[in-house]
């Protein structure tokens, strides 16, 4: 009998009946009921399961199942690597951990303690539910404080303790266990652009437009770094099989009094061999914010470094000898981005309140359509960071950039050098005459790709920072938009294109914003356009808003109704100026709309392109009668 929910898959159910017969329990009833809430969990289905006797309804055993049901995620997740790697740490890692902490008489109130798990395979995890002794998950929300950090950290140090004595003591079981943990680079080939996508995302709740820029710089050299923070192919003698996935959602507190007294790690998926310190790292910065941080991370290390040495004791080791506090101190140095990028991933999922996006049912196709384009390199718009929870994000990369100024080399794609690197005469020209105008000396040039790959289809963009040469300070952010291709261009018809830009920018755009001036239209609530400095027949040059903290919305992600608001209102204010224009002043509009009245469209080019393009639009629908229709 089940109350609520039945179990997912025939696996689930067996493994309950499994427990039930080795318990030699009789006459009892299941209540099954979800373990966490959405968004608390992004991978898998939690059950919550209490096996109840029929008799008098009381509550035998309390236990959580952790599985995945849909196919398609468990294929898109490479779902049976992790769940094999929490299979081997419950069944082999930690049993091994304990014993040898028995063994060394280690006290039990000082030993690294973990939740007892009945069954994990390749399919699923049970285990059981610590809720019912009084644990819970922090709130993800908000930041940890001293004394949930003094608790995980000590607690880390008694687990990574295990791996370094073992590692002394008992070298052959520590090399066998650390070989058979999650292999790092089976994902590379996925993770590694959602990592670089996800970094540069980031930069865009940021308010210091050169700090962000110094970001991305930072971002570009550590994704290279990355996998040596992780790899288990490049161990070195210091690394312990850490936990892996050390953030707010995988470990359990348990209270008195309100203050935390105990804790538990759960989640096992990705342990693997590394430096200790990446675990440090993850749960810093995830965990945290820049007070907690500026306050405690000092401290936090000492409060971990002390108990590993005190633990290290018991087995009879020096943690000299084990992990040097000069060795510690620079693994800090190097480790500690670890964290920093694992947050710019992980923290705008936590933080959103699209979270529960994640815990859907992937037999749903437009459910895993979401999913894989939110992981995506080109979409990290999915989810919206606001209020207290984006400045806790934006305070992570501030603080890197203030402490770490030696992690932030010279931007490889924005290299100081002079016009003749720009593409066509004219652009280098423009340029120039732009640093005349503006009376500029001693000034270099950074010129680096101004979109990113599909951005744009038509032109060529280019982002140009204008720099003093003496102090390296930008003085302007201008965006060039040319072409080079001169086939491109006679194909495309690309100088009527060209032409009518210019057109707009240097005649209708001006007269626009003088005709709402003369009619003292409220300057918050004109029509207001880009600064555009030139444009003809081969070029635009604008001012960059990207330093001024615009950006493009991401295109694999439809708008929601706070973006749609915006473009309409201001499409209804362009709009209404040719309305009013027309009523009060017919001649300028008549003069205005002629020019632009000109067909810009090579029809011998283009309409077999939209022909083309509707009838693959009908590939992607589900309904035939309605796809023929449409054709």
């Amino acid at each position: 009998m089940t109350d609520a929910l039945a179990l997912p898959t025939e696996e689930a159910q067996a493994a309950i009946e499994e427990f039930i017969q080795k318990n030699g329990l009789k006459d009892v009833f299941l209540r099954i009921s979800p373990g966490s809430e959405k968004g608390d969990n992004f991978v898998c289905e939690i059950y919550k399961i209490e096996i109840a006797s029929k008799q008098n309804k009381c509550v035998l055993h309390n236990l959580i199942m952790k599985t995945i049901s849909d196919k398609a995620k468990y294929e898109l997740l490479q779902s049976e690597i992790i769940f094999n790697t929490e299979s081997y740490l419950y069944h082999v890692v930690l049993p091994t951990f304990k014993k040898f902490q028995n063994e060394h008489k280690i006290p039990i109130e000082e030993q690294f303690d973990f939740v007892k798990c009945y069954k994990a395979d390749k399919n699923l995890v049970l285990m059981e539910d610590m809720c019912a002794r009084g644990y819970r998950m922090h709130d993800r929300y908000n930041s940890y404080d001293s004394d949930h950090l003094d608790l995980v950290f000590i607690s880390l140090a008694r687990y990574h303790s295990i791996s370094f004595a073992m590692k002394k003591l008992d070298p052959e079981t520590y090399k066998k266990l650390s070989k058979s943990v999650y292999k790092s680079d089976i994902c590379e080939k996925n993770f590694d652009p959602v990592l670089e996508r996800s970094l540069f995302e980031a930069t865009r709740v940021m308010n210091d437009a050169s700090k962000a820029k110094k970001f991305i710089s930072f971002s570009k050299t550590r994704v290279e770094k990355f996998h040596k923070y992780i790899a288990t192919k490049s161990a070195t003698p210091y690394d312990v099989i850490c936990h892996g996935d050390c953030w707010n959602n995988n470990v359990l507190f348990k209270y008195e009094n309100g203050k935390p007294v105990d804790m538990k790690f759960i989640d096992w998926q990705i342990a693997r061999a590394c430096s200790p310190v990446t675990d440090l790292s993850y749960m810093i910065y995830t965990g945290t914010d820049t007070l907690i941080r500026a306050k405690y991370n000092s401290r936090l290390f000492n409060v971990y470094y002390d108990a590993l040495g005190k633990q290290l004791k018991y087995f009879g080791c020096d943690i000299e000898e084990c992990y040097p506090r000069a060795i510690f101190d620079d693994n800090l140095k190097e480790f500690l981005p670890y964290g920093l990028m694992m947050s710019a991933i992980l923290l705008p999922l936590v933080l959103s309140k699209y979270a529960s996006m994640f815990c859907c049912k992937y037999s749903d196709k437009e459910s895993l359509y979401l999913f894989t384009k939110a992981l995506s390199p080109l979409n990290r718009n999915c989810v919206k960071v606001k209020g207290k929870n984006s400045k806790r994000l934006s305070q992570i990369e501030h603080q890197y950039i203030e402490t770490n100024p030696h992690e932030l080399p010279q931007s490889q794609s924005a290299k100081m050098i002079d016009v003749s690197a720009l593409p066509t005469e004219e652009t280098q020209a423009a340029i120039e005459e732009f640093i005349r105008r503006n009376g500029l000396k001693d000034v270099v040039l950074r010129i680096s790709a101004g979109s990113e790959k599909g951005d744009n289809y038509i032109g060529e963009i280019y982002k140009i920072e204008i720099a003093s040469k003496h102090d390296k300070c930008v003085l302007h952010n201008l965006i060039v938009k040319t072409t080079s291709d001169k086939g491109k261009t006679e194909v495309l018809k690309l100088d009527d294109l060209y032409n009518r830009e210019a057109y707009l920018y240097n005649v209708v755009l001006p007269t626009f914003k003088k005709f709402q001036n003369e009619y003292n239209v409220p300057t918050e609530e004109q029509f207001d356009f880009v600064k555009c400095h030139k444009a003809n027949t081969n070029l635009v040059l604008m001012e960059d808003m990207c330093a001024r903290g615009y950006w493009m919305h991401d295109r694999y992600y439809p708008y929601d109704s706070d973006h749609l608001e915006l473009t309409l209102i201001n499409l209804a204010r362009y709009h209404s100026i040719s309305f009013a224009l027309k009523k009060l002043d017919p001649e300028t509009y008549k003069k205005l709309a002629k020019s632009v009245d000109k067909s810009v469209i090579n029809d011998k080019y283009f309409d077999p392109i939209v022909e083309r393009s509707l009838f693959v639009a009908t590939t992607v629908m589900d309904n035939a009668s309605k796809a023929e229709k449409l054709l």
